[in-house]
């Protein structure tokens, strides 16, 4: 029976799909950006946004499997993934740190992954990996999406309350997700975050935030590059502490926000002061074709996991 691979990218913010053929090319992509009835993970995995994803990614292949590469928390999934197909589906579950780092080419090394939430996670040979951070949204996830918005909502808050604390987040914010030219006392934002809106919500203003930064506001700056430093903080924390290896190993940084260039900047001035001897892997593309490297690895042979790894890379084009 032929067999296709289909990766589930379910993030804090958004759901994307991607299916392949077991020779590496790209045969669908299915995308769900935000939706009504967001999940306590954030609104990229809720159901409404997995089966959004996953059903503009497949089409009708009764003769084929579908083997479902994923962190996913949805009920059912191999069911309607038959249900789209016709044919018989498997799910195989992997960790987004662990896709981070297949997407890197690595076998070992620490994960350092920022996009609405925030967390690293070590894989040491011969060792059980490690996570450090990925605490959510009101107990962690420093340098994360959310934590920035979080962040550039409150200078928003108080930019009027003294020249020192003036940002143009006051107006760009009040905007975004008021409609509202000004908030700078803050009192508008009462309401709003008294109904207690999905993190990636909050998390949205990161871009607003990189945009001001861009445009020369001191204070987004500063919140960005906090973020930068927050994160490398805690990689910092794991490479030393918590699950320390005998020589240095590689670095992979993945997701949205740590790959944003005042973010990713800070970053690395931390990184070269923190962590000497250490090096940053390239990444050769982004977490979800990560979810479609493990799950051929782990269902083709040697040669047709080469064959299909070699073919997948070349295709970078269709990641976006």
């Amino acid at each position: 029976m032929e067999i296709q691979f289909l990766a589930i990218d379910a993030g804090g913010s958004r759901c994307r799909a991607l299916l392949a053929d077991s020779r590496g090319n790209i045969t669908g992509r299915g995308h769900c950006r935000s939706s009504a009835n967001a999940c306590r993970f954030g609104a990229g995995r809720s159901e409404e946004s997995f089966r959004q994803a996953v059903r503009e990614a497949l089409s009708p292949a009764p003769g084929t499997k579908t083997v479902c590469c994923a962190t996913s928390r949805c009920e059912g999934e191999e069911k309607f993934v038959s249900s789209i197909t016709g044919g018989p589906a498997e799910m195989l579950r992997n960790s987004e740190y662990a896709a981070a780092l297949a997407a890197a080419g690595q076998e070992y090394g620490y994960v350092c992954l920022a996009g609405t939430g925030a967390g690293c996670m070590s894989f040491c040979p011969g060792r059980e990996p490690v996570l450090l951070d990925g605490l959510g949204p009101h107990l962690g996830d420093f340098g994360s999406g959310f934590w920035i918005g979080k962040r550039a909502i409150e200078a928003a808050a108080r930019s009027g309350w003294d020249p020192k604390y003036r940002t143009s987040l006051a107006r760009e914010l009040g905007r975004h997700f008021l409609g509202l030219d000004d908030i700078s006392l803050g009192l508008a934002f009462v309401p709003f975050l008294l109904e207690m809106p999905d993190r990636s919500v909050i998390a949205s203003a990161a871009a607003v935030t990189a945009r001001c930064a861009e445009e020369g506001d001191g204070v987004s700056a500063g919140i960005l590059k906090e973020a930068g430093r927050l994160l490398c903080e805690t990689l910092r924390c794991l490479a030393v502490n918590i699950a320390p290896w005998s020589g240095p190993l590689p670095v992979v940084c993945a997701g949205s926000v740590i790959n944003s260039p005042i973010v990713k900047r800070a970053f690395e001035e931390e990184f070269a002061r923190a962590l000497p001897g250490y090096r940053i892997a390239r990444n050769l593309g982004p977490q979800i074709m990560g979810h479609l490297l493990l799950g051929a690895k782990e269902t083709l042979g040697a040669a047709g996991y080469a064959s299909f790894a070699s073919n997948l890379t070349k295709q970078k084009e269709m990641f976006s």
